[in-house]
């Protein structure tokens, strides 16, 4: 039976990296987290224990919030209940909303005493799609166009939950108009989101070139 993967990873040289080409337009949001997880278990070597990127600002998006609501009590209003106990939120120079896990003496929030992830089968989309290798300017792209949009959904999330009633946690500068829906609105799982979706056509048509 033939593999139903649409994207390829692949290092690239001399240097010590990864690229990727998506062979696919049906290519989803899934398939690239399987294909990242695979490449890292055949290409590095186990991080247990290792803990240097948690201590850096890992951003949550909408996509985060059905496992780690599994933590808590449940909840008419899972957006606002998982970046309450989980997260942090800062209104930058520029206006923008940013949303992260919290980081308590600059450490995650669940990182714990030995230096392992707490909720490493629920991390967040951030957290499984890093790891300690250099990326290709196509692959970093995409990630971010992934983590922003993420990002973006979950604070329409919380706007919308604020309407339903739930306790308003969002500076009051924070203003619906600026986060319209996306290609993450509605989406509950990777399995539905492309990832032609995500990117403009320029980033969706390098993503495609064959890998060098």
């Amino acid at each position: 039976m033939t593999k139903a993967l649409q994207i390829t990873v692949l290092p690239t040289r001399p240097l010590l990296a990864y690229d990727l080409q998506i062979t696919d337009n049906n290519a989803t949001l899934a398939a690239y987290l399987q294909e990242l997880d695979e490449f890292m278990a055949k290409t590095l070597a186990p991080c247990d224990g290792c803990h240097l990127c948690c201590h850096e600002r890992a951003p949550l998006t909408s996509l985060d919030i059905s496992a780690l609501a599994a933590l808590l009590p449940q909840t008419p209003f899972p957006a606002t209940a998982v970046v309450t106990a989980f997260g942090q939120i800062a209104l930058l120079a520029d206006g923008a909303c940013d949303i992260f896990l919290r980081r308590p003496d600059n450490n995650c929030i669940f990182l714990d005493l030995r230096g392992f992830c707490r909720e490493h089968r629920l991390r967040p989309l951030v957290c499984r799609s890093h790891f300690c290798l250099a990326k290709s300017k196509r692959a970093e792209a995409l990630r971010q166009a992934i983590i922003n949009q993420g990002l973006d959904e979950l604070i329409r999330l919380l706007l919308s939950e604020e309407k339903q009633g739930a306790q308003k946690i969002l500076p009051p500068a924070v203003c619906a108009g600026d986060y319209p829906p996306n290609a993450l609105t509605n989406k509950k799982t990777p399995q539905e989101i492309k990832l032609q979706n995500l990117c403009d056509d320029q980033l969706w048509q390098e993503l495609q070139q064959a890998v060098l």
